[in-house]
């Protein structure tokens, strides 16, 4: 079903008519006053700039982006206080006018995005599936949101709201750890002589799935354009769940706390001794030995990553190697920790909290990366970044590490 043909069937009652707007102000009240209140099909309450939705007891803001005369980006962020989630989601919109466009972007968010996040807090009908990770079994259950798209798929023969999991199916599971929630997130895009496959776990790509999805999407055939954007929200059952040092928000001020100690420590590491120490002073300083040993390798990693902007891909997966031998594969997103440092790490750096210092820090942790070492090695020898395969993580663990 088309976006504009599920938001005329959704609407509580008519919006009203209201000239294009002039600027963010006005579409942030527009989503807040009207939009969002007659597509949910939920109790909205107004809290500032803030939907409030009791029956979900969830929280819901948004942040305008790009608004131009036709098409416009909508950033939203979901708290679910009931599992202490927070989620994010991501939608453009193009039309006619602004007004329009952002009536596309809503629509995308209302009827794919929370459509199976509503289906998970209320267990509708979900499809029950175990894993094993560190040695304990874990079980699950999965709910598929609808599917949205744009334009037409001339050739499709299967339902895309069951062929996107089909096909992932096996490589999501493998990528599963000790988690409440994994959010995954599947866009496919057709142009006549391209396609495009994106698929993130938590908001962060996994370039080896996208690939897969990037090779369906090719198979598809269309006039000028065709899109189709998918979520699987999959919840472990409170039977099987580990609970974490870090869970809900007291956990994630105590995790930011101890980043932000390592990046003091980091900053004053201004000799080749007391660098060779960091680990050892961060454990010291935060009590952690596994959170310790992921600051100080995963972290610089990840302003790599995010200073590169996808220009090299780096593989999900990494290989741990302690000092006693027997390495360990694992996927990103199988580490608990690894989800809640990525968002310490943005917030710490958006805020500034170093003050002018904060950049320095940023730029001084892309080059102690392994991705920055290896860019440097390949560019040396005479390669081209946008040449280079998919890179692969190796991280040296110390002391008492438990994979977790």
């Amino acid at each position: 079903m088309g976006l504009f043909d599920m938001f005329k069937k959704n609407k509580k009652e008519e919006q009203p008519e209201v000239d294009d707007f002039k600027s963010t102000d006005e579409i942030l009240e527009h989503l807040l006053s009207h939009i969002l209140p007659q597509t949910l099909n939920y109790k909205t309450e107004r809290q500032g700039n803030m939907l409030y939705l009791p029956e979900l007891d969830t929280e819901i803001t948004v942040d305008v982006h790009m608004p131009q005369p036709n098409n416009v980006g909508l950033a939203f962020y979901v708290y679910a206080r009931s599992i202490g989630k927070h989620f994010y989601e991501y939608c453009a919109g193009g039309g006619k006018d602004c007004k329009s466009a952002v009536g596309m972007a809503a629509g995308s968010f209302v009827f794919c995005f929370m459509d199976g996040y509503q289906r998970m807090l209320e267990k509708d009908t979900p499809t029950e599936f175990p894993t094993e990770f560190a040695g304990k079994k874990h079980e699950w259950e999965g709910y598929n949101s609808c599917t949205v798209g744009a334009g037409t798929i001339q050739n499709k023969t299967e339902d895309l709201s069951v062929a996107f999991w089909n096909l992932l199916e096996p490589e999501v599971k493998k990528r599963l750890g000790n988690q409440k929630v994994a959010l995954v997130k599947v866009y496919a895009a057709r142009f006549p002589t391209d396609a495009i496959g994106e698929v993130r776990i938590d908001d962060v790509e996994i370039h080896e799935l996208s690939e897969m999805v990037r090779e369906m999407a090719e198979t598809w055939k269309v006039e000028q354009f065709a899109s189709e954007k998918q979520f699987f929200f999959i919840r472990q059952k409170e039977s099987t769940y580990s609970p974490s040092l870090y869970d809900g928000e007291e956990g994630f001020r105590k995790m930011r706390s101890a980043v932000v100690e390592y990046l003091k420590l980091f900053a004053a590491a201004t000799t080749r001794e007391l660098h060779d120490r960091l680990f050892d002073d961060t454990v010291q300083k935060i009590g952690d030995v596994t959170l310790a040993n992921e600051c100080c390798n995963i972290l610089p990693e990840m302003a790599a990553i995010n200073a590169l902007e996808g220009k090299v891909k780096v593989s999900d997966m990494i290989t741990l190697v302690p000092k006693t031998g027997n390495n360990m594969e694992v996927y990103f997103s199988q580490l608990s920790d690894y989800e809640m440092l990525l968002r310490c790490l943005n917030d710490i750096m958006s805020k500034q909290e170093f003050g002018e210092e904060t950049d320095n820090i940023w730029q001084n942790m892309i080059g102690y990366s392994s991705i920055c070492n290896a860019l440097h090695q390949a560019i040396k020898g005479g390669s081209k970044i946008e040449d280079l395969s998919m890179l692969r993580l190796m991280m040296h663990v110390y002391g008492d590490f438990e994979l977790r």
